[in-house]
């Protein structure tokens, strides 16, 4: 796994070949996206690009709920859409490749901080 975009306060973009676990909550120590002095409470898939060959396939969960199940290849853009998968936000991403074959995934997520508790 490794992260190909980095956007301090908006969001990041991850590339993985083999099973990964992204953690979206927390600051630098805790969560894989975080940077600088980021807290965050979670991460929104916005967009998936991927493709699997030799009959394997690849999964996307959030703790035990399966978000999508991505055979051959293709691209999601649900923030294209006007929406994204937030369900678990605060839940780690688990990106698997099943199977024999081999695969490429990427995943962008929009990231939530941490409130500040302002208000004006």
């Amino acid at each position: 796994m490794s992260i190909m975009i980095n956007r301090p306060g908006t969001s990041a973009v991850i590339h993985i070949t083999a099973n990964a676990t992204i953690n979206a909550v927390g600051n630098t120590t805790n969560s894989t996206i975080a940077t600088g002095a980021e807290v965050l409470t979670g991460a929104a898939i916005t967009q998936v690009f991927w493709g699997a060959s030799g009959g394997g396939y690849w999964t996307i969960s959030r703790d035990t709920t399966l978000l999508l199940t991505l055979t051959d290849s293709g691209t999601m853009d649900f923030a294209g859409s006007g929406c994204s998968l937030i369900a678990n936000s605060d839940m780690a991403i688990e990106a698997k490749l099943v199977g024999t074959g081999n695969g490429h995934l990427i995943i962008e997520v929009q990231k939530i901080p941490m409130s500040t508790g302002y208000t004006s």
